[in-house]
C-alpha cells in the first residue's frame, strides 16, 4: 500500500513537473531567444573568422549533419522518457533504471556529436583562424563561466528543471518529519 502511494506520488511529481515545464518554456522561450540574439558566441566568432566561402559550405555540412544527429537522439531521448513514466507505472523499477542509463547514453553521444562538429570545424580552418577558434571554443561549447548563452537548449533546459526541483524541495510541508515550508532538514 505505502509502495502504491509512493510511486502514485511520483508520478503525480513527474506530471506536474511536465506541466511546469510547458508552461514556463511558453512564457521564457522569447526572452531566452531574445537573448540568445544579443550575444551569440558561434556568431561572434564566425564573423571573427572571415571565412572563405568554401568554408563557410563546409561548416553548414557539418552543422547540418550534428543537426541530423541532434534531432534524432533528442527524439529518442524524449521516447525513453515516455518508457520510464509507463516503467513505472508498471512498478518496474529496474526498466527504470535501464531506461535512465539509457539515456545517459544518448546524451553523452549528443555530447559528442557536438565535439565532432567542432573538430571538423577546426580541420577546415587555418592557422590564425584556428587560434581565434580556440580562443572562442569555451564560450562556444558552453563553458564560459556563467554564459548561459553558449549552452544548448537541452543545456538551458535541464539547468532550468533542476532550479524549480531546488525550489520545490525547499518549499514542502513534509509530514513524515514534521518540517514546514521554508525550514530545511
Amino acid at each position: 500500500m505505502k509502495k502504491t502511494i509512493i510511486i502514485s506520488l511520483v508520478l503525480l511529481v513527474a506530471a506536474g513537473a511536465l506541466l511546469a515545464q510547458r508552461a514556463v518554456e511558453g512564457k521564457a522561450a522569447p526572452k531566452m531567444h531574445a537573448m540568445h540574439n544579443m550575444v551569440n558566441p558561434m556568431q561572434k566568432c564566425m564573423d571573427e573568422l572571415n571565412l572563405t566561402d568554401a568554408q563557410k559550405a563546409k561548416f553548414a555540412e557539418h552543422k547540418i549533419a550534428f543537426e541530423r544527429q541532434q534531432n534524432t537522439l533528442e527524439a529518442e531521448i524524449k521516447n525513453l522518457k515516455l518508457d520510464i513514466v509507463a516503467a513505472l507505472k508498471a512498478e518496474n523499477i529496474k526498466r527504470v533504471k535501464e531506461l535512465n542509463k539509457q539515456i545517459s547514453d544518448k546524451e553523452l553521444l549528443l555530447k559528442n556529436a557536438r565535439v565532432d562538429m567542432m573538430a571538423n570545424h577546426l580541420k577546415e580552418l587555418d592557422k590564425d583562424q584556428k587560434a581565434i577558434m580556440l580562443k572562442n571554443l569555451p564560450m562556444m561549447m558552453g563553458g564560459g563561466e556563467g554564459h548561459q548563452m553558449g549552452m544548448s537548449k537541452n543545456m538551458q533546459r535541464n539547468n532550468m528543471k533542476r532550479n524549480q526541483m531546488r525550489m520545490k524541495d525547499r518549499d514542502h510541508d513534509c509530514d513524515d518529519c514534521g518540517m514546514m515550508k521554508g525550514k530545511k532538514h
